[in-house]
């Protein structure tokens, strides 16, 4: 029988001292893992399936011309199955174009990536960055909850005091690395390592765990970070690097609130099979994708 692993609520504390719930993740029995972004009013999205060079340091100009885009009318959940196949469905089921076809191909947005078995170690898993804090739904207690408090968090990119975001970093792990987990008083499970290509290469960090229904588990790092984006408030959710050779592998970003991306209407709906019409543009995206 499949080992039963309940949802975890993130929840990070703001600048103000209020917890806030900032991301929900749904181990499946199967092993696989959705995260979502229940906490935030905002549903209208951009999806992005875009090239990221691996092999460039920083944050750096994608050309949205090399990009598949969408827009969604609902928010979506970006789900690792244990294939390595990586797609954005609906929050809500049925809202979202999303599985695969006949063929094998996705029919919305979704790449293939290694397996849970043995992931991708050339960063984060998939991620969050949320910034307006403010406007997220606050904790007010219940169980099944992963807090970060504000001295867990560590400086990514900034220094104290020019934060103005967090970005959540999870980590899928091989069941070897269950050598290095150990349990807290709290009964917490945390993890302890150093990161080849990390910025702070010989920093060790406290990764906070979740088992999934494998052996693997996850491992979860909060940050502070500094965005430059227009809306107030908002998150992007993004995934890991398909399985390809080269510094340059494909990636899956959803932005909410999408109308940060000018004429957005004029981009197909994955609510519907209209033509995709990609619009010729650069963006800059935060380096909250690797480390």
């Amino acid at each position: 029988m499949a080992n039963i692993v309940q949802p975890k609520t993130v929840v990070v504390t703001d600048s103000d001292g209020v917890a806030r719930k900032i991301t929900k993740i749904v181990p499946f029995s199967d092993g696989g893992v959705a995260i979502m972004v229940p906490y935030h009013e905002a549903n209208t999205g951009w999806l992005l399936k875009m090239p990221f060079n691996y092999g460039v340091a920083g944050a750096h100009l994608v050309p949205i011309g090399e990009s598949t885009e969408y827009s969604a009318e609902d928010r979506v959940k970006l789900t690792y199955h244990p294939s390595g196949f990586v797609q954005f469905s609906g929050e809500k089921p049925g809202k979202i174009i999303s599985g695969l076809d006949a063929t094998g191909k996705p029919k919305g947005l979704g790449i293939l990536t290694n397996p849970l078995s043995s992931p991708i170690s050339s960063g984060p898993s998939f991620g969050i960055v949320a910034w307006g804090l403010s406007e997220f739904q606050s904790f007010t207690g219940g169980a099944d909850v992963l807090t970060f408090s504000n001295h867990e968090m560590y400086y990514r990119g900034c220094k104290p005091g020019t934060e103005n975001a967090i970005a959540i970093e999870c980590f899928v792990l091989p069941p070897r690395y269950w050598a290095g987990v150990r349990q807290l008083s709290s009964g917490e499970l945390k993890l302890s390592m150093c990161f080849r290509d990390f910025e702070a290469s010989r920093a060790v960090l406290d990764l906070k765990v979740i088992p999934l229904a494998s052996n693997s588990f996850l491992g979860i790092l909060a940050n502070h970070v500094t965005v430059g984006f227009k809306p107030a408030s908002g998150f992007t959710l993004n995934g890991p690097g398909e399985s390809t050779a080269g510094d340059v592998k494909h990636v899956l970003l959803a932005i909410y609130p999408g109308t940060i991306r000018e004429d957005l209407e004029k981009i197909a709906s994955l609510k519907h099979t209209s033509e995709q019409r990609p619009l010729e543009n650069d963006c800059t995206i935060p380096d909250a994708t690797k480390h």
